[in-house]
Formats: C-alpha cells, structure tokens, sequence
C-alpha cells in the first residue's frame, strides 16, 4: 500500500471517531441527526475506499 493508502485509512480513522462521538449527543435536536447521516455516509465512503485500496 503506498502513502495514499495509508493517508485514507488514517482520514477513516479520524471519521469513525467522529462518528462515534454521536452516541453521547442528542438524537432530538435536528443539526445533530443531520450531521451523523453526513458523517455515517462520509465514512462508509472512505471506508470502501479503504477496502478498494487493500484488495
């Protein structure tokens, strides 16, 4: 895997934390369930991304 490979694999780290960060927040307030939708769909992209570059 080149310096590319491992650079989108540290970015999905970082959003999975991110993402995970939703868990504690607010499910009533409407900017909080947009913006977990917007990072879920972020980081299932770079996710597959991520499993495009290892296979």
């Amino acid at each position: 895997m080149g310096n590319k490979s491992i650079n989108r694999y540290h970015t999905f780290c970082k959003s999975l934390q991110n993402l995970g960060k939703s868990l504690d927040a607010d499910v009533k307030a409407d900017f909080v369930l947009e913006g977990t939708v917007l990072n879920y769909n972020l980081t299932f992209d770079i996710a597959w991304k991520v499993m495009k570059d290892i296979l």
